[in-house]
């Protein structure tokens, strides 16, 4: 796609979503007006043959935000099935579990971890909020060094 115009080339290749474009185009705007640090969006690219997922990124070139910004598009189609086994797995369970990333963020959750927490602790939980927001505060330090220890392969659980 080399010297194609980005736009024309994105509004026929991002699934023909209007909606993802436009969420893709705003992202771009969004880091080279520096209101945002990156950008990223997962978005989904069906064709009659298959269902492919692909992860948009943008990133400044340079920290002067007026010499451009990185765009990046890569394939997570067997991320996506991962994580979709996954979610059917854990709601289909008694247990509650939470899917937590390297920065602590919640990026899943089952009914049952959002039952539990609403019922007994009169809290909202929601995707991209701290773990840390749903801790008693005396084990709050004790959370954050389990499971930075335990992302790190310091920590091991045992059975």
């Amino acid at each position: 796609f080399e010297g194609k115009n980005y736009i024309s080339v994105l509004r026929k290749c991002a699934g023909s979503s209007e909606e993802t474009v436009d969420l893709i185009l705003s992202g771009i705007l969004s880091v080279q007006k520096g209101e945002k640090e990156i950008f990223s969006l997962d978005y989904s690219c069906n064709t009659p043959t298959s269902n492919r997922w692909f992860r948009a990124q943008v990133k400044p070139l340079n920290k002067n935000r007026n010499a451009g910004v990185i765009i990046m598009h890569t394939e997570i189609t067997e991320n996506k099935k991962t994580e979709e086994e996954m979610k059917l797995l854990i709601n289909n369970t008694e247990e509650s579990f939470v899917l937590i990333d390297k920065d602590l963020r919640i990026v899943s959750f089952n009914n049952q971890f959002y039952n539990l927490y609403k019922k007994y602790f009169k809290l909202e939980v929601t995707h991209g909020a701290s773990i840390l927001d749903f801790a008693q505060p005396k084990e709050k330090k004790s959370l954050l060094r389990s499971t930075r220890m335990s992302f790190k392969g310091i920590l091991k659980f045992q059975k």
